[in-house]
């Protein structure tokens, strides 16, 4: 190679501080800025640094073409004075053994382009055994168009970020939310190490974790605007149940941090998922002025009783799924409103006890609707009793637009005995046309009082039971 033809010294290669290799060979250069000079129209090139290097000039890469691996080769690179790599276009992979440093800002800024069908237009890579310091490690940012597309920054290999703010920020001035959007990607061994947060998702962009460690003071993930799709990897802090990718959910290891592993989370709640229904059904404010719509996600198995309290108001949307007590029931108590709605099954599998219970008193307000599509299937299906043995079970409403059933020798709809307060506000029980009872023995046991309006259909062997109450 004819080092003069790159308008540096001759002499062996390695005696410089950076080594610039090509497919034509290698020359060395006396500084970064030389090295990016005397090589920008190369093509695919490898930067090694011979030494450590310290450099106050910012060195961007503006050219698709441009495909840059630098080898820190052990030795440490330290940006000082606001200076870093401004990667604009083109391909940059920081890899081998050794420090990147930046002391003021960032030593990697990345930006897209400003086309919304702008893709793989920078391509940042930091693998091998690296570790980038600094307020940040990469900072992902805009164009004067507010985007960002088609930049791809991958952290992988035993690459560390080690930073006092966030080891990855993804700028606010990223405004498009269209187009391609930028990806984060964190994998294998990699690690950010944060002060604060780990990744900082304050524009528009996507992030994918499928392995790795976050270990941050601060919050692992902000995600103001950012996508996140978790599927693998250790975090110090529990991350957000938004954050996971379908078909993984956050386990706790416990050793202090928390993992993930395949399966499904129960519930959501506008967006907000809950790995049981439990969570989701607590999520409800007490006495809220509108009711909360929780969607099952996945089919719930509860070894234990649910219950809706306290003024509580929800829709549970079934969502084609089935919820099945091995023991325990759903209870409604000390007012409550409960609307079941979209195709599904609430099922109760033991013996002698409701699969909805409702437990009505002098001054609750209890309202229950079974929409069409569902179908309460237990020993008994509804069950109505006074609050602790309580003769009143007062303003209670049950609405039934679906299917109550029992599949064994129980009753589907039935008003306990303790409930023989004839004043009132007694409980209204509606059995709407195109409602279905279905049962063994008997459809309707009205030991208690109650006001029933009957339209629906009855398929049992006795339709109606009286003790007590007024039918229409």
């Amino acid at each position: 190679v004819d080092y003069n033809s790159y308008g540096v010294q001759e002499g062996a290669p390695t005696a410089f501080p950076v080594v610039v290799s090509t497919e034509a060979g290698a020359f060395g250069c006396e500084s970064l800025a030389q090295a990016f000079t005397d090589s920008s129209s190369l093509g695919k090139v490898t930067f090694t640094l011979q030494q450590n290097i310290t450099d106050q000039v910012k060195q961007t890469l503006r050219n698709r073409n441009f495909d840059l691996t630098l080898d820190l080769n052990g030795h440490t690179l330290t940006f000082t004075d606001g200076a870093y790599f401004d990667v604009t276009t083109g391909n940059l992979t920081v890899t081998g053994s050794g420090t990147l440093s930046g002391s003021t800002v960032a030593p990697i800024w990345v930006k897209g382009g400003s086309k919304a069908t702008d893709e793989n237009y920078t391509n940042v890579t930091v693998t091998g055994d690296v570790k980038v310091t600094g307020p940040n490690a990469v900072k992902l940012y805009a164009t004067s168009f507010g985007r960002s597309s088609g930049a791809n920054v991958t952290l992988k290999g035993n690459a560390v970020c080690e930073t006092t703010g966030a080891g990855i920020l993804v700028d606010s001035s990223i405004t498009a939310s269209d187009g391609t959007l930028s990806t984060v990607t964190l994998s294998e061994n990699a690690k950010i190490v944060s002060d604060g947060v780990a990744i900082q998702g304050d524009g528009y962009a996507t992030c994918s974790i499928s392995g790795g460690t976050i270990q941050s003071q601060g919050a692992p993930i902000t995600a103001t605007n950012t996508a996140f799709a978790i599927s693998g990897g250790t975090f110090s802090q529990k991350p957000d149940n938004a954050w996971f990718a379908d078909g993984f959910i956050p386990v706790d290891k416990g050793d202090g941090t928390f993992g993930v592993a395949a399966g499904s989370f129960a519930a959501e709640i506008n967006g907000e998922k809950y790995l049981t229904l439990q969570e989701a059904i607590a999520a409800v404010p007490a006495n809220g002025a509108e009711a909360t719509t929780i969607t099952l996600l996945d089919d719930v198995t509860s070894a234990g009783s649910l219950t809706f309290t306290n003024g509580q108001k929800a829709i549970l949307n079934m969502n084609g799924k089935t919820v099945t007590f091995t023991s325990g029931k759903l209870q409604l108590l000390t007012s409550a409103s409960l609307t079941l709605t979209g195709e599904g099954s609430l099922v109760c599998q033991t013996r002698s006890t409701g699969a909805i219970s409702i437990y009505g008193n002098e001054t609750s307000q209890i309202d229950l609707l079974v929409d069409s599509g569902v179908t309460v299937d237990g020993h008994y299906g509804i069950v109505l009793f006074g609050d602790d043995g309580a003769p009143a079970c007062r303003n209670v409403t049950v609405t039934v637009k679906g299917t109550v059933k029992t599949s064994e020798g129980g009753t589907a709809l039935y008003v306990n005995g303790t409930v023989n307060d004839l004043e009132g506000p007694v409980p209204q029980i509606t059995l709407a046309e195109g409602a279905t009872v279905e049962a063994v023995s008997v459809g309707i046991y009205a030991a208690g009082y109650a006001k029933w309006d009957l339209a629906g259909t009855i398929n049992a062997a006795y339709a109606i039971s009286i003790k007590s109450g007024d039918f229409n």
